[in-house]
């Protein structure tokens, strides 16, 4: 039972941090459009290049988990 708690501690941690990166490249990516005199599609397309590999790699490894199983993942981690 420990060891579920800590699985979910870091869990938590982790998806904070991913929050906290997310919201920091938020803000910062209007003053770089002022900085850098971007227009509004080069702004997106900078916010679109932070928010793909994270979609693509869910995607991914969402494939390999259900090829392992859950059960075989869980006991690796």
């Amino acid at each position: 039972m420990q060891s579920q708690s800590r699985l979910f501690v870091a869990c938590i941690i982790s998806l904070v941090s991913a929050a906290v990166g997310f919201i920091v490249r938020a803000f910062l990516v209007t003053e770089w459009g002022v900085t850098f005199n971007l227009s509004e599609t080069q702004i997106g397309s900078i916010q679109g290049a932070g928010l793909y590999p994270q979609a693509l790699s869910i995607i991914l490894f969402s494939l390999v988990i259900d090829k392992l199983g859950y059960g075989r993942t869980m006991a690796f981690t």
